[in-house]
């Protein structure tokens, strides 16, 4: 996974509490290898996402695929990983149960302000199921 997510909706309980998470939201190149999958080439030359950390790192990991991901009895995507290497749609933060599956790999003093709110407030949101 890159350094950041892309943007969907902020109305989750994630992003308002207990902390406010308003990203500042940038325009970044499609990832070249989400044409290689199905859809990928109708995918926006500029897509919009915001920035959980900062590494300069481009791996190409994924925390789960997104094909099914959701027909479990208790499971949700939270926000969808901006990836190289990976296709477009692949779980960048996700909850199954009460295990958050966080695909972001730096440590609080290189993620940003924004994302370092987004963490606490999904493990104070997954504490409940």
């Amino acid at each position: 996974m890159s350094d950041a997510a892309h943007v969907g909706s902020f109305e989750h309980d994630v992003y308002r509490k207990p902390f406010a998470v308003r990203p500042p939201t940038e325009l970044w190149d499609r990832p070249s290898n989400y044409r290689n999958y199905e859809g990928g080439d109708k995918l926006p030359k500029k897509m919009n996402v915001w920035l959980v950390q900062k590494t300069g790192q481009k791996a190409a990991s994924v925390v789960s695929s997104s094909s099914g991901f959701e027909d479990g009895d208790d499971t949700e995507i939270i926000a969808l990983g901006y990836n190289v290497g990976k296709y477009y749609g692949a779980v960048g933060i996700g909850r199954d149960g009460n295990f958050l599956q966080w695909g972001y790999h730096a440590p609080p003093s290189q993620m940003t302000d924004a994302g370092r709110k987004l963490f606490v407030n999904c493990i104070k949101y997954i504490s409940r199921f």
